[in-house]
């Protein structure tokens, strides 16, 4: 029977120091052999104190020798990094995979810690191998745009790719960009990377491949590496507009691109820039740019000023109510200029002023005369000159999104949104946000060309783009389901419609609380010459409207402005003139009290906030 004090503990014979503990051993055999009573008890564990000890009996005079000390070979002390180690370069877009343990490194070896600044030859190749080559993995196949140029060196057509980056080269070359100056000590180089790009036509086949350097302007300076950079370009509006008065006036229409057009603007900064990849000889040598580059904070800018320096000295004058708009008259006729960065559209009724406006552009600048205007900025330009007829559409782009998002196939809808369907915001979403907003992306760039029926739609899915949720998605599969069945729609302007239909002529409405978050109401308004829409706008209004009427005229206002916006650019043009003298813009409306409020603007206490 076990004693309830325990007993003291003595050493050993023969040992002045107290025996160790026995460490843990698997469980004993039922029985245990008879313990000799000259040998004293171990000590048990204040739990298994009154029961059976299950660990073998240690038996005088065995010692048990202490455990060899193991450390772990991963927690050694190793020198600080340098702030420019390679190893901060690498991420898991680039690693290259390497062999378990090294190959000069011997199973369960520690690593050998390098010396304070010195880079390990296996990191050097991940540096060179990190540079420009941050790609997600997937396969490559011709029909798709490398993203590095290391991609566009391994794929089947990368002898094309090497002509287009020649071509880019000679560009330079030609334009006198740059200066191959050593590398500055006390100034910061911008990094550079290829973009490539597959232009494509109308009907989807390979035109050209382009190659473009671009600089990394997010590592320029503000106040030293550059200061403005706003740079305007001409509206859609604007280019809708007179290809409305193209059709009307049977006017002739040319396209026209500007190869390298950043490149001939002038910069007043002092910039130094890497050599691009595939072209790097020496790495103590960079550029100093002599004039833009595409992706410079004020490259676009600086092209801008080159263009209107060069079309004043043609003569024309640039538009007050549209600054990417040029216009001149030579002898009674009329010559138009749109420019879009580097795409231009020209407008006359003479084809012999045309030609002779590209002659002497291409003495300025180099440019490819693209013939009579049939694809522009992602819209396609089918005329009937017979008919004065003249089609504009996206069918293509619209092609392309449904098989981009994975919804050619699906079954088509009516219409874009479901009736009386309103939408809550969540707190957290319930889908991926960065595809909801890549597919949103693709519907808007098309609502803003050619289809004014998806613009309410697209205005209301664009308020929960930040958190969407299920039914949110639903509602945007249900935009591109109506896509579907709507793939050959476009606007049609008809030169031969009356001068009641020709005219500028706006309706406007409103939808009154439209929004069940907020309680705000939403705009709508579109415009039509040339019995097409020219212009619309659905977007959501910025104050609480108390009541339809205030919406309404709310609206209505919004549509006045942009009336008096489009009358502004056909004063410019002669337009009004010619076609409406004395007569003002047509504003359809269906609301009796807005339009009494408009004619008669009683002061009373339910429109004194409005006056405000």
């Amino acid at each position: 029977a076990h004693s309830q004090h325990a007993e003291p503990f003595e050493p050993a014979p023969g040992h002045d120091e107290p025996r160790p503990r026995s460490p843990p051993a698997p469980p004993a055999e039922p029985r245990d052999p008879p313990r000799d009573p000259s040998i004293p008890r171990i000590l048990l564990p204040q739990s298994n104190r009154g029961r059976r000890s299950a660990a073998p009996r240690i038996h005088a005079p065995y010692h048990i020798p202490a455990p060899e000390i193991r450390r772990n070979p991963a927690r050694l002390r190793v020198p600080p990094s340098r702030d420019d180690d390679p190893k901060y370069q690498v991420s898991s877009y680039n690693r290259r995979p390497r062999a378990a343990g090294g190959e000069d490194r011997q199973a369960g070896e520690a690593p050998v810690p390098a010396a304070v600044g010195a880079i390990a030859e296996d990191e050097i190749a991940d540096k060179q191998d990190a540079v420009g080559d941050e790609r997600a993995n997937r396969a490559s196949t011709v029909g798709d745009e490398p993203l590095s140029y290391a991609e566009a060196m391994s794929r089947p057509d990368a002898e094309m790719w090497k002509a287009a980056m020649a071509d880019e080269m000679s560009q330079f070359v030609q334009t006198e960009l740059f200066d191959e100056v050593g590398r500055p000590r006390n100034r910061r180089v911008v990094k550079c990377k290829w973009v490539y790009r597959i232009k494509r036509d109308s009907l989807g086949n390979i035109v050209k491949y382009k190659a473009r350097l671009v600089a990394k302007g997010f590592t320029q300076v503000e106040g030293i590496d550059y200061s403005e950079t706003f740079a305007p370009v001409a509206k859609y509006t604007t280019i809708r507009l007179l290809l409305a008065l193209a059709a009307k006036h049977n006017w002739h229409i040319r396209q026209l691109d500007v190869k390298s057009a950043f490149l001939n603007g002038d910069l007043d900064e002092e910039i130094f820039m890497e050599i691009p990849e595939g072209f790097r000889e020496q790495v103590d040598l960079v550029w100093r740019l002599r004039k833009a580059l595409y992706g410079l904070k004020q490259a676009s800018r600086e092209w801008y000023k080159k263009v209107h320096e060069v079309f004043n000295e043609f003569g024309f004058t640039r538009s007050n109510a549209d600054h990417g708009l040029f216009y001149k008259k030579i002898e009674g006729t009329l010559i138009v200029v749109t420019v879009y960065v580097d795409d231009m559209l020209l407008f006359s009724p003479d084809i012999t002023f045309l030609d002779h406006l590209e002659t002497t552009m291409e003495e300025k600048w180099e440019i490819s005369r693209l013939g009579n205007a049939s694809f522009i900025l992602g819209m396609e330009i089918a005329r009937d000159r017979e008919r004065k007829i003249i089609t504009l559409s996206q069918r293509q782009h619209t092609i392309d999104i449904l098989e981009k998002h994975g919804m050619a196939d699906c079954r088509p809808a009516p219409t874009p949104m479901q009736q009386n369907l309103k939408l809550e915001k969540i707190a957290t979403p319930e889908v991926d946000v960065q595809a909801y907003q890549s597919a949103l992306g693709s519907l808007m760039y098309l609502m803003l060309g050619t289809r004014p029926d998806i613009a309410f739609a697209v205005g209301v899915l664009s308020r929960h783009a930040a958190c969407p949720g299920k039914v949110h998605q639903d509602a945007l599969c249900r935009v591109f389901r109506y896509l579907r069945g709507t793939v050959d729609r476009a606007l049609v302007f008809d030169g031969n419609a009356g001068d009641q239909i020709g005219a500028l002529q706006g309706y406007s409405d409103a939808d009154w609380a439209a929004d069940i978050n907020d309680r705000r109401s939403v705009t709508g308004h579109v415009f039509l010459v040339s019995n097409a829409a020219v212009s619309w706008v659905s977007k959501k209004q910025p104050s609480c409207a108390q009541s339809s009427t205030e919406a309404e005229y709310i609206a209505m206002a919004s549509a006045t402005k942009e009336a008096l916006w489009i009358r502004t650019l056909f004063e410019e043009l002669s337009e009004i003139a010619t076609d409406s003298p004395g007569r003002g813009t047509l504003l359809l409306i269906d609301n009796q009290s807005a339009m009494a409020l408009a004619k008669n603007a009683a002061f009373h206490d339910r429109t004194k906030h409005i006056a405000v």
